[in-house]
């Protein structure tokens, strides 16, 4: 039987909710962060973040330690990010008090840039390991600098439609191939936060 997609998108989110519930009791989620910092594509310029802005990298089956490699070696790619995340590591290529190439101009001066690999189509065991390490960094961050998602944690998306210096739509369409959205990853952040910082009063 073919199911809606409207009904699939429902059934996913009651899914997820579930998860958020269970988690809240105690399965508290803790991923590591490698720091690799890359030589090319850093302007070397003083950042004082006011928030995240969350990237994918439209780049299918290429992992965090790619876009290292490429980043790292590639003077002329022009384009980086401070954290790059695939389905099973976080590494972080530049610190989060200088500027990284994720955006416009106006983006960069602004925020930290995390882009998150992209799994083959069906390759959905992947995504959830790489969505959970992205709610977990952007948690993280919201903590350490006292921001909120509602003020402080943009996608590609949202960053471009207020500064108007690019087209992108990303990670709309990435979450959207895994029946996600932009408001579940907001939520799964608010709920790490209340799950990190519970495990600090513990």
């Amino acid at each position: 039987m073919t199911v809606p997609l409207i009904a699939t998108n429902i059934l996913t989110l009651k899914y997820y909710i579930q998860k958020i519930i269970i988690r809240g009791k105690g399965d508290f989620m803790n991923y590591g962060i490698t720091e690799k910092l890359i030589k090319n594509n850093r302007p070397g310029e003083k950042l004082f973040p006011r928030g995240v802005v969350v990237h994918s990298t439209d780049n299918k089956g290429a992992t965090a330690e790619n876009h290292y490699n490429y980043w790292n070696n590639n003077a002329c790619a022009k384009s980086s990010a401070h954290y790059v995340i695939d389905w099973k590591s976080i590494i972080r290529l530049i610190p989060e008090n200088e500027i990284a190439w994720h955006a416009g101009k106006l983006t960069n001066q602004r925020f930290i840039g995390i882009e998150i690999c992209e799994p083959f189509n069906g390759e959905t065991g992947k995504f959830i390991e790489a969505w959970k390490r992205a709610v977990w960094l952007t948690a993280s961050l919201c903590i350490k600098y006292n921001w909120t998602t509602v003020n402080n944690v943009y996608s590609h998306y949202g960053v471009s439609r207020i500064f108007r210096e690019s087209n992108h739509t990303d990670p709309y369409g990435y979450f959207a191939r895994f029946y996600k959205s932009w408001n579940i990853f907001l939520y799964e952040v608010d709920t790490e936060i209340i799950n990190q910082e519970t495990l600090k009063k513990r």
